[in-house]
């Protein structure tokens, strides 16, 4: 019986045993990065990971319940099919016999086939350190950035150093097993060789990183990652809210992982472990360094504190930016400990926080329940438990400071009723006086798990064999102030999108996606200074204007000797917004090693003060890459109509090795890119990439020190790897 099931396996899956490259493994998560917030989203390092498992894949028959977890392939469900299978039938005959496994369909054997096989060696239980740190792989990267015309902020001298992006990394690694590097990076308008960036680059992060397979499973030194439970204590890697892939709620990652990345805010620094005593995950860490932080003080000697926040973008471009770098010293240590069991675990985490200076905010009402001090501690219980066809999972949290103590949780169950049905619920409830330090990364709308109760349900439908509908829906409410908002406020989330997979070569999706959420709304006057009013409008400008300026018979709120144009722009309102788009993509392969996109996208918002607006996108993207041709390279053309800002349209843009861009298209006109990748040997590899964006009906680009004159805007990047 066993033999059958391996044999109907591999011709179910002959048709799609093929590697993922880089571009495929691009277009696989391209869904899953819209409207995401990526700012903190280590991609490189994820990319990265994946292409140690291509070179070194992981041996699925002799992987434990924690390097099968550590690798990010599989689920915690698919994990105890793996070991309940392994237990029951032995050793997997042949990759291919995964389709008996629960939980392992043909579609998502072939994306993961690259990074799995059945074949173990000696090197799986023991490897020397001798050979761990010598016999190894080194990795150089060089990675130059510029983007013409240059911007105001170098004409007017506020930026003190050169416009380009320049990128270093060397590292070294024997498999996924030992690792250690240096990346150092500066960031356009940063100065080098100067004050406060005396080495050269304004920003180096080091790291050494060993797996051991003995009761020490990891061990980090200098800069590292934690991910605890489902991100309401602490979350400093890889993680997804809200996606098109309504199953994709839970957080899942490995505990300690080797930070390679340049965001120069979410990551520790210092010494972490992770010990495993028989179940009993223990991993303690320890880090010290410095953060950027703005501080404002009420008096010329700097004595006297009158605000103080921390500063997240890592820019030290102006006078100003660089008097916030390293202005606060942050020591964050704590302890996880987690009990494990095939189905199920149980994990406690602590975390105390001290900073050197206190955090301080202004006096404002939605400020009321902020974090300000310098002492923090976090706590919480984490689990999982799977029974038959269903997945619980949840985190409970409580945080306490000197001002106040505040509770966070979050609770889903993943439920599969039927092979062809999965879905997914989550509650979450976030008090406004849980205080956590910008390292969570929670589900939910906002990025911290603070002053939020929501609701979520997805569902995952296969109605053909390669037909399949994901679907959500989220409701939640802000019980609190918030930033431009002057009343607590809710929101809705819709969203659903049917795809097919013809066959290897064709495959199409259309999604649709509804929103509204209130949020603070300003009157945007027109070129002659005046605003069209109607029955929607006319409420909220009377409200805010008082009846006797502003009657129902009046059909345009003009700039007058009893308004002036300063209070009419002035003027805000919390409305309902509305946001929503549908959008149509098709993938196609119509010749061997050329591959074609072409997608549109139309966009509506309206915010219930000023006119509706609809936005068009549409793009036709073609890439070339064969295994025999050192050569390949991927283009794109976009046209684009979009009135604002507000109804946006994003669009992933495929890049150099390691790097994404999703750019935010508005306004109206046309952007085309260029990637080029030439592999010299099979250790050197040089990319070059070019972007260009032209806007119709625009004489200047940007704001402030960003601000470009014209409308044409350019970008080039460079980049070479040399492995040895």
């Amino acid at each position: 019986m066993r033999i059958i099931k391996y044999i109907l396996g591999i011709l179910l899956l002959a048709d799609c045993n093929r590697l993922l490259g880089q571009e495929d493994i691009n277009l696989d998560l391209e869904n899953l990065f819209y409207e995401s917030d990526l700012s903190e989203f280590a991609y490189d390092t994820y990319l990265e990971n994946l292409e140690e498992l291509q070179e070194k894949p992981l041996k699925i028959n002799s992987a434990d319940a924690f390097e099968l977890e550590d690798c990010r392939l599989f689920s915690n469900e698919q994990i105890s099919n793996i070991l309940n299978y392994r237990e029951l039938a032995g050793k997997l005959i042949s990759i291919y016999e995964l389709q008996a496994i629960p939980g392992f369909h043909p579609d998502f054997i072939h994306k993961i086939l690259p990074y799995i096989q059945v074949n173990s060696n000696i090197d799986d239980y023991h490897i020397a350190f001798s050979k761990l740190i010598s016999k190894g792989n080194y990795q150089l990267i060089l990675r130059y950035q510029q983007v013409f015309p240059n911007k105001t902020g170098y004409q007017n001298a506020k930026y003190i150093g050169h416009p380009s992006k320049i990128y270093t990394r060397f590292k070294y690694n024997y498999s996924n097993k030992f690792s250690y590097g240096i990346t150092a990076e500066k960031d356009p308008g940063e100065a080098m060789f100067k004050e406060k960036s005396k080495l050269g680059f304004d920003f180096y992060s080091f790291h050494i990183f060993w797996k051991i397979n003995t009761k020490i499973r990891a061990l980090a030194l200098g800069d590292y990652q934690v991910n605890l439970g489902q991100g309401l204590v602490l979350w400093t890697g890889f993680g997804f809210n809200k996606t098109t892939n309504a199953m994709l709620v839970k957080k899942e990652a490995a505990p300690l992982q080797a930070f390679t990345s340049v965001n120069e805010f979410a990551f520790l620094r210092g010494i972490a472990t992770h010990l495993r005593l028989k179940s009993v995950d223990l991993i303690p860490f320890f880090s010290l360094k410095k953060v950027d932080a703005n501080l404002s003080y009420s008096d010329s000697t700097n004595t006297d504190l009158n605000s103080s926040r921390i500063a997240l973008s890592g820019y030290h471009r102006t006078a100003t930016e660089l008097e916030s770098k390293h202005a606060n010293l942050e020591l964050k240590t704590g302890l996880h400990v987690k009990l494990n069991s095939r189905n199920k675990h149980l994990g406690y985490s602590i975390l105390y926080t001290r900073l050197q200076k206190d955090l301080l905010f202004p006096a404002k009402a939605y400020n009321q329940f902020q974090f300000q001090g310098k002492h923090l501690v976090n706590q919480s219980l984490d689990y999982h438990l799977i029974l038959k066809r269903l997945h619980f999972f949840g985190e409970s949290a409580f945080s306490l400071s000197k001002m106040q103590t505040g509770f966070a949780f979050v609770h889903g169950i993943l439920i599969n009723p039927d092979k062809k049905i999965d879905i997914s619920i989550v509650h979450r409830y976030y008090q406004a006086k849980y205080q956590s330090l910008y390292y969570t990364k929670a589900f939910g709308e906002n990025t911290s798990p603070s002053n939020e109760h929501g609701i979520y349900l997805g569902m995952q439908i296969k109605i053909l064999k390669n037909l399949s509908i994901n679907s959500y829906f989220d409701i939640y409410s802000f019980p609190w102030l918030s930033y431009q908002k002057s009343s607590p406020s809710w929101g809705r989330d819709f969203q659903i999108l049917l795809s097919q997979k013809i066959s290897k070569t064709f495959s199409w999706y259309i999604s649709y996606k509804n929103e509204v959420k209130e949020a603070s709304t300003k009157i945007q006057l027109g070129d002659n200074n005046v605003h069209q009013l109607n029955s929607t409008n006319l409420p909220y400008l009377q409200a805010y204007f008082g009846e006797e300026l502003i009657t129902s018979h009046d059909q345009l709120l003009e700039v007058s000797s009893s308004l002036s144009k300063q209070e009419i722009e002035a003027a805000k309102f919390i409305t309902p917004t509305l946001n929503q788009n549908i959008r149509f993509h098709i993938s196609y392969s119509p010749i061997k090693n050329w591959h074609f996109q072409t997608r549109i996208q139309v966009n509506h918002f309206y915010d219930k003060i000023n006119p509706k607006e609809s936005g068009f996108m549409a793009y036709q993207d073609i890439q070339f890459k064969s295994l025999k041709c050192p050569f390949s390279f991927s283009t794109r053309i976009s046209y684009f109509d979009i009135p604002s800002y507000s109804s946006r349209v994003y669009s992933y843009e495929n890049d150099v090795l390691f790097q994404f861009s999703i750019p935010s298209l508005y306004r109206q006109g046309i952007r085309a890119y260029l990637n080029l990748q030439y592999s010299i040997t099979k250790n050197l590899q040089i990319w070059i990439r070019a972007s260009h964006s032209y806007y119709t009906s625009s004489e200047e680009l940007g704001s402030g020190n960003d601000k470009i004159i014209g409308n044409k805007t350019y970008d080039l990047k460079a980049q070479v790897r040399l492995k040895f």
